[in-house]
């Protein structure tokens, strides 16, 4: 991931600002590739790096587009286990962000990925 341009900020839901860190996009994606079996640390790498350049190229990013942009990329590379496994999570932790009620399946796929995906 190194000398892939990338975004200085990642600005939260809330608003909050965070300095932006890339290792966690490759860290979501080889938890994801893991939990699926579909792809270990290397293509994780280059997965990551996709999702890099596929960023709008601005000082800030939001979350909703680091999250939409990992999906399309792990959808668009053929690996649909792990883009789902990934849309599952962010949604969960979304409903978590807002307080609203989970489903107990999807509640239950998602301590599971929890357990998976240490982000």
């Amino acid at each position: 991931m190194r000398g892939v341009p990338h975004p200085l900020w990642l600005k939260k839901n809330d608003g909050q600002r965070f300095g932006f860190e890339p290792v966690r996009i490759q860290r979501e994606i080889e938890a994801a590739g893991e939990v699926t079996g579909e792809f270990g640390a290397r293509i994780a790498e280059v997965l990551a790096n996709a999702v890099l350049v596929q960023l709008p190229q601005t000082d800030c990013v939001r979350a909703d587009q680091v999250r939409e942009c990992i999906e399309v990329v792990l959808m668009e590379s053929g690996y649909f286990r792990s883009a789902r496994t990934c849309i599952v999570y962010h949604e969960v932790y979304a409903s978590h962000e807002h307080d609203k009620g989970i489903n107990p399946a999807v509640m239950s796929m998602h301590r599971y990925l929890t357990a998976h995906l240490a982000v």
